[in-house]
């Protein structure tokens, strides 16, 4: 039988008092049984620093110069880190900025990849993928995406259907519109077919309309929305050949905002059987295009473009401050405000 234990609180310790019996007197002794308590560290869980917070800074740590300088040389606006060029044709690319090269060089080098010897693609498209600044002068308020029509200097097929729809009043505009390719063309006729949905908004690609047919065309406003004709987009003028040369033969590019501040555009120049002259004639005439867009002042539009030539995995960065304009603009106003900080200082 075990013996009962007796317990009392002493400061850290619990006493327990056993009342055993002493084998030989036969008399009941209580004999102490000390236990010390033992405390386990607190397990609590642990401090996270909230994500906008910012770290406190230790005042008395001293900066290292050569983490500073190599902070700078890694830097993509930095003079030192943008002047690197490697001096032999393999380089590790980490230690170098990135090569731009001019259109025609570009060109140049993706025909030579789609040499029949090679890839064997001389038919292929060459496109320039490029990001777009869709700022303005409020920080809250940005550019819609752009979208625009252009006939340009060197056309060629860029296997895409196009539809048209013309809106005419005389039958000598509808004949004319049909023979050069229309789908549909009519007066009063066409306008009713719209609004009963027998012509549907997907049969049709582009709408054009003559400056007789405007005051009809507000009826379809709302149901043409993006398509219809307005003067600034060049689908509504009395010009019919004009206006179906620019939409059948011409290039339509439409920008995309994954962000509000950005826009992404890829836009195909040409086949790369094409010449090196005319490739760089449509992308001229493109990238003015483009531009237009936003004003000049507020800076260039395009912030960086790549040429690119599926299948080939090459992509080359383009110059651009020699085509996009703001570039030496923007140059200029650095380097007024560099003056005058260097007068300010020397007068201080």
């Amino acid at each position: 039988m075990a013996a009962p234990r007796v317990w009392k609180v002493l400061g850290n310790q619990r006493v327990g008092l056993c009342l055993s019996v002493h084998l030989e007197s036969r008399i009941p002794v209580l004999s102490p049984i000390i236990h010390t308590q033992v405390r386990h560290k607190q397990q609590s869980a642990g401090r996270y620093r909230d994500p906008h917070v910012a770290k406190a800074k230790d005042k008395w740590k001293r900066s290292s110069k050569t983490s500073e300088m190599s902070k700078k040389s890694t830097d993509a606006d930095h003079p030192s880190w943008v002047s690197r060029r490697p001096l032999d044709d393999i380089w590790i690319r980490m230690y170098y900025p990135t090569p731009v090269y001019s259109i025609e060089q570009t060109i140049t080098m993706h025909q030579e990849f789609a040499d029949p010897t090679m890839l064997d693609n001389m038919d292929g498209l060459i496109y320039a993928d490029m990001q777009l600044d869709m700022s303005t002068k409020k920080k809250t308020k940005f550019l819609n995406d752009v979208k625009s029509t252009i006939l340009l200097p060197h056309h060629f097929d860029d296997s895409s259907e196009k539809t048209c729809l013309v809106i005419c009043k005389t039958e000598e505009d509808k004949d004319k519109a049909l023979s050069l390719g229309a789908k549909f063309a009519g007066g009063p006729e066409i306008i009713k077919q719209i609004q009963d949905g027998d012509i549907e908004k997907t049969e049709f690609d582009f709408v054009m309309a003559t400056p007789d047919m405007v005051t009809e065309i507000m009826a379809i406003r709302s149901l043409l929305r993006e398509k219809f004709p307005a003067k600034a987009k060049g689908n509504l003028s009395s010009n019919i050949e004009g206006m179906m040369e620019l939409f059948t033969k011409g290039l339509t590019y439409e920008s995309t905002k994954p962000e509000q501040h950005l826009g992404m555009l890829q836009v195909p120049l040409g086949r790369l059987n094409m010449s090196v002259d005319e490739l760089a004639e449509n992308f001229s005439a493109l990238v003015k295009s483009i531009c237009s867009h936003r004003p000049v002042h507020l800076g260039p539009f395009i912030k960086s473009m790549k040429i690119i030539a599926p299948p080939s995995s090459e992509t080359f960065l383009l110059k651009l401050n020699e085509y996009v304009p703001g570039y030496k603009v923007k140059a200029a106003l650095e380097s007024d405000g560099e003056e005058s900080d260097k007068e300010a200082a020397a007068k201080s």
